[in-house]
């Protein structure tokens, strides 16, 4: 487990190097118009603007075996 200097527990040096291991990170570019819309539409509806890419790709995924492919 990553230590500090001092001997101690370095949790945040842990998370990233979890992170760098297990996680991915998407990237995508859209028109200034378009994601201002979308970030004040997820402001209204009370919802995350991850949360909606997470069920966009997860019913994607779900599709996607439906088709037996």
């Amino acid at each position: 487990m990553p230590r500090k200097p001092s001997g101690d527990f370095d949790p945040v040096q842990y998370r990233n190097s979890w992170n760098k291991g297990n996680m991915l990170r998407l990237s995508v570019a859209y028109s200034s118009d378009f994601v201002t819309k979308f970030k004040e539409a997820c402001s209204v509806l009370g919802v995350s603007q991850s949360s909606v890419f997470r069920e966009a790709m997860q019913k994607t995924i779900e599709e996607a075996k439906e088709t037996g492919r």
